[in-house]
């Protein structure tokens, strides 16, 4: 199992250099996933997050009942 210890990235995702593995959004350079790993972050509206490659908005789950 690689531990992706080269890790490349730009704007349309990352990609680990040693197993090619996408870890983010569309892999480095868009190459390596038609689907995006999604990564998301706090959005500007509060209790959504947006992703930070395709920009897909989804509403922050805070329900914690367990």
């Amino acid at each position: 199992m690689c531990t992706h210890p080269m890790i490349q990235g730009d704007n349309y995702g990352e990609t680990c250099m040693v197993c090619g593995e996408v870890l983010s959004g569309y892999g480095f350079w868009a190459e390596g996933s038609r689907e995006c790993h999604h990564k998301f972050l706090p959005s500007g509206e509060e209790g959504y997050e947006v992703c930070i490659y395709c920009e897909m908005e989804r509403k922050i789950d805070n329900n914690n009942d367990e």
